[in-house]
């Protein structure tokens, strides 16, 4: 198809097209763009030249047609909105067109788009001149408005009032609007706008003389109800709206509000509708014959009366307006319903009505009961146990009538309303006594005093006692806390003249039960509800003690809980603490580090900064009587603090022991040897009876040094032995408070304990009070009260206030620095995530495994049928896979992915002359990774749980100095108590959840003496249970950083949902 454009704008003869060339001789088209968009549709840009500007055409044309309606052009003489579609550069483009093949088409002219480009560029830059003043005059404007809005805040002390201004005298034409201001008031013109400046605090002028931020805070009170009035407005419906104006009175929903605004004084007027009975055969009619029109609110009857709107109150609102509804249109009542009808219905409203015309015709009701009006009830408290509620009303000589003992009256339907909550809320009602009761203490009892008295309120006069009103609030007693250091012990004594102290055992026995009062021997009631009490009785629990630790009004802790408990004291607001001075002074000298010892001089060159305050951190934990945990970060240097500490109160008959891991005692006795001139030391090891000799027939020895193993078997030896200081290393030996490794320790005697552990948390907050059961027994109270207050609430709930309290608990007693902290000479060490694909083979392996498992977990799980260990087995098959699957199966000869990764990672170190350290938790896999190496030709050392305590140290101490590029070691057997600073590279072949570990291992590289950075690389297989685990770690490594400051964590008890997780395989 060719192009026939022209004829769109009727232009097809000879004499046309002339006259069309002498309107295009000086336009020129320089750009085309043809989109053909099927079904002969065609989409046209163009770029006309018209003397030295450019416009832009587009076009749209549909079966060879020009669609005007889609036709546009930039250029003055197009106009959209006329009837005359074009202009004279979508003539020339349909002229340059015309006859052209429609097809999809792209054409320039190269040298005038130069020209073009460069006007575009032009009009670009006007444009953003334009918009950069707009914007600019905006932040200016705003600038101005924030400036004069914060100065206006800062000087602006002014309260400020809504006026009403009614308009119109009927319910037709009555609406209000506001004006604002202080000694002159401005017209609010758009109420929608200022209830959102209000939200907002918005600065708003309205004049020269009034401009404002309008902040909620700087109106007065009945001006806030009317812009709370106001929101309610809009926010329900616009009918109430209309700019200016609000038109209260369309809703009977906001009519009772905006009465309660506008007339905040005038009291409601009583109202009687006129109503006029007729008789039609044995049926009564009744008609209203109110002539005023009258609305309803939800609560009140309305009327304009003398142009004024006025507010009447009727008893039993809503049956009187039904009523005066039915009778609009005649209610008719057969005289053998009437007596149903009276009693029901007629009696309760008749006050309120106006019988003009046949009130002869109503038939007479007899009673011969009294009628009583104006009901009131009285509460009160009749006993510790009790409260009471008594109804009455008066009679027509205005006499009290008790409406539960005497009911030979007329009721009405207050009274029926009154008597009937009463008797659904109470326990039981007493007739003789016009009472009814309920349980002080049922949370239903608060309920009711809380919503069903306001709400009785509205048919009745409520009066209660003094000591009811305080139900559900605080009574404030005057309770004086004396705190005093006594032998070793502190007192805390409670005194006050609001009660008798001596039974404040009684008293916290009640609160247990949730009282809310109780009797006292002297028969005073007395109100629990009080913030006194309740502190006292926090700090009870808080100390795992009741109230049969206080004896006459005192109670007596350990002098160790000194420190919290002053912390503690200070929180409580409420209780008026008094310290004696020799508190005061203990406490004050322990926080200011005045002791009696001195760091020995022979340390002062060799200790760091950190150390000589480690130091004498342990000093002031000793002189002071109180235990800790040097917690300081694996390669800080514990052990030469401890031999520091020792050597600096040593003295004459004062014996150590040191408890350490086995692998770790020579190191002792060598450290003690290195840097102590004085300190004596007996490593107890042999047999048993060589032990038991050396236990007790050594002479002239100050440190005893054994292992957690020979603790042991030798504990019956240790009983009768009292020694000044115990010193616990790696004292995570002794987090499982079941184990036997704990209860020996905690069987030796010692007037001073400390623990050395770089982790004293590592799955479970369980393990840092099986520490503190050794250092300070009973400090963090029993295992059963520490698990609920602290363990579970932290853990499961993170309960922030049992953090808080723990930290305040266990903070001065644990000192932890790490390197990042102290030792800023000490190189970075760089951790290093090293992700390896399965081959084909291993990924079909390893997911059919998976896939096996993970179909046994889950019905095990289902049946509850399967343990940790069972668990564990489960998780060993699959990570031995991951690393090689010979651990597991027979026949295979080929070393795996990770293993030929591990071994192209150890070539490209030891090519630039890097010692590595390569650990892992399978002896066998370093057996595989061992006969690579020996392919390689690569020397190594190994390390094992079999490795002897002699060869072991030969072994280190070759690898510190020779060139033997390879360390393998057993992640288990040399996780602790090895100095390797030589390696500058740490290899973790089969990473395991157990973070502490890992990073033990890492520690023997990176610590003092470690004079380069230290990459850590962390081997894991892609899509497998390792990476599974390794993001487990981070989810499940708070405790420690909680408690211990700065351990990386690990993980602890895991879900179901976690255990089916960490199987779970997607393909």
């Amino acid at each position: 198809m060719k192009f026939k454009l022209l004829k769109s704008f009727n232009i097809t003869t000879k004499t046309d097209r002339r006259d069309l060339q002498k309107i295009l001789n000086d336009i020129q088209v320089i750009k085309l763009e043809i989109s053909d968009e099927g079904w002969d549709s065609y989409h046209i840009d163009a770029v006309c030249k018209q003397g030295d500007a450019f416009y832009d055409v587009s076009l749209r044309v549909e079966y060879n047609r020009v669609e005007h309606y889609y036709s546009e052009c930039n250029c003055k003489e197009f106009n959209p909105y006329s009837l005359r579609k074009y202009c004279p550069h979508i003539l020339a483009v349909c002229d340059f067109l015309e006859g052209k093949e429609a097809v999809d088409y792209t054409w320039e002219d190269v040298y005038e788009m130069e020209g073009y480009l460069a006007y575009k560029r032009k009009k670009e830059l006007e444009l953003f001149r334009m918009q950069s003043k707009h914007a600019l005059d905006k932040l200016y404007k705003k600038k101005q408005q924030v400036h004069e809005k914060t100065i206006n805040s800062c000087l602006d002390t002014k309260i400020y009032s809504i006026e009403i201004n009614k308009e119109g005298s009927g319910f037709q034409d009555f609406r209000v609007g506001f004006k604002v201001g202080c000694e002159k008031k401005y017209v609010i013109k758009d109420i929608p706008n200022f209830v959102q400046a209000v939200e907002r605090k918005q600065y708003v002028k309205y004049g020269k003389n009034l401009a404002f931020v309008h902040d909620i805070e700087k109106f007065d009170e009945h001006s806030k109800k009317i812009i709370h009035f106001m929101e309610k407005c809009i926010m329900m419906d616009r009918e109430f709206l209309s700019g200016r104006y609000l038109y209260p009175l369309n809703s009977y929903e906001m009519t009772d509000t905006f009465y309660d605004i506008m007339y905040p004084k005038k009291p409601a007027e009583e109202m009687k509708f006129c109503v006029g009975v007729t008789k039609e055969e044995d049926l009564l009619c009744f008609e209203t014959r109110n002539t005023e029109f009258i609305i309803g609110g939800e609560n009140y009857f309305y009327k304009f009366k003398d142009g004024e709107l006025v507010r009447f109150h009727t008893s039993f609102f809503e049956l009187l307006e039904l009523f005066i509804i039915q009778t609009q249109e005649r209610l008719f009542v057969s005289l053998d319903d009437y007596p149903e009808f009276y009693d029901k219905i007629f009696r309760h409203i008749q006050a309120n009505l106006n019988i003009v015309e046949g009130e002869d015709l109503l038939p007479q009701i007899k009673t011969e009961n009294c009628i009583v009006h104006k009901p009131e009830l009285y509460g009160d408290v009749y006993d510790a146990d009790t409260i009471s509620f008594k109804p009455v009303a008066y009679d027509e000589q205005e006499q009290k009538v008790a409406l539960l003992t005497n009911q030979n009256y007329e009721t009405n339907a207050n009274i029926e309303i009154l008597l009937s909550v009463l008797d659904e809320k109470s326990v039981y009602k007493d007739k003789e006594e016009n009472a009814f009761f309920m349980n002080i203490d049922e949370d239903d009892t608060l309920s009711f005093l809380q919503n069903n008295v306001p709400a009785l309120q509205k048919i009745c006069d409520v009066y209660v006692s003094d000591a009811l009103k305080k139900i559900g609030k605080k009574t404030n007693y005057t309770i004086t806390t004396g705190v005093h250091l006594n032998n070793n012990l502190l007192e805390i004594s409670f005194h006050t003249e609001d009660f008798d102290m001596k039974e404040i055992g009684a008293i916290l026995k009640a609160m247990k039960k949730k009282k809310r009062y109780t009797r006292l021997k002297s028969g005073q009631i007395l109100h629990l509800e009080s913030e006194q009490l309740e502190d006292i009785e926090s700090l009870l629990e808080d100390y795992d003690l009741s109230e049969k630790n206080i004896k006459n009004g005192t109670l007596k802790l350990d002098a160790f809980h000194s420190l919290s408990l002053d912390e503690r004291l200070k929180e409580n607001s409420s209780l008026k603490i008094n310290r004696d001075e020799a508190l005061k002074q203990y406490i004050e000298n322990f926080q200011n580090n005045k002791i009696r010892y001195t760091v020995n001089e022979d340390y002062m060159d060799i200790l760091r900064d950190y150390q000589k305050i480690g130091v004498k951190w342990l000093l002031t934990m000793y002189q002071y009587k109180f235990n800790g945990i040097l917690a300081d970060e694996m390669g800080l240097g514990k052990t030469l603090q401890v031999i520091c500490m020792l050597d600096s109160v040593k003295d004459d008959g004062k014996q150590f022991l040191v408890v350490a891991p086995a692998s770790l005692i020579y190191n002792w006795q060598d450290e003690i040897q290195k840097f102590s001139k004085t300190l004596s030391s007996c490593i107890i090891t042999g047999n048993k009876e060589h032990r038991k000799n050396l236990i007790h027939h050594t002479e002239d020895v100050d440190v005893y040094i054994t292992s957690y193993d020979y603790l042991r078997n030798d504990i019956e030896e240790y009983k009768d032995i009292m020694f000044d200081t115990i010193i616990l290393d790696e004292a995570q030996n002794i987090k499982n408070q079941k184990t036997k490794n704990a209860e020996c320790v905690k069987q030796l005697q010692a007037a001073h304990r400390f623990a050395l552990s770089g982790t004293p948390i590592e799955n479970a907050l369980s393990e840092l009070w099986s520490i503190f059961d050794f250092l300070m027994p009973g400090y963090l109270f029993s295992y059963a009260h520490f698990r609920k207050h602290y363990e579970i609430p932290i853990v499961s709930k993170q309960d922030e206030k049992a953090n808080k309290t723990l930290k305040r608990l266990v903070s001065p007693f644990i000192l932890r620095r790490t390197k990042k902290d102290v030792l800023t000479e000490l190189p970075d060490k760089v951790d290093h995530q090293y992700l390896i694909d399965f081959s084909e083979e291993e990924k079909k392996l390893y997911f059919a495994n998976a896939m096996q498992v993970n179909k046994e977990l889950k019905q095990k799980l289902d049946q509850n049928s399967i343990g940790k260990i069972e668990i564990l087995a489960m998780l060993t098959r699959l990570r031995q896979i991951c690393c090689d699957p010979r651990l597991v199966f027979e026949g295979i000869t080929t070393p795996s992915s990770k293993l030929q990764a591990c071994i192209d990672l150890v070539n490209t170190l030891h090519e630039n002359n890097k010692k590595i350290l390569i650990f892992s938790s399978f002896t066998s896999l370093m057996d595989l990774l061992a006969q690579e190496l020996d392919k390689q030709k690569l020397p190594y050392y190994m390390l094992t749980g079999s490795t002897n305590k002699e060869k072991r140290r030969e072994m280190v101490e070759a690898f510190q100095k020779d060139d033997t590029p390879i360390f393998l070691i057993s992640l288990k057997a040399g996780g602790t108590g090895l100095n390797l600073t030589a390696a500058e590279a740490v290899i973790h072949i089969d990473p395991w959840w157990n973070v502490s570990a890992q990073n033990q291992a890492t520690d023997r590289a990176h610590r003092i003496g470690q004079n380069a950075n230290v990459q850590v690389y962390r081997m894991i297989m892609k899509d497998s249970i390792e990476e599974k685990i390794e993001k487990l770690q981070q989810q499940k490594k708070d405790l420690a950083d909680n408690f211990v400051e700065g351990n990386d964590g690990s993980l602890s008890t895991m879900s179901k949902a976690d255990i089916l997780d960490l199987f779970a395989h997607k393909e």
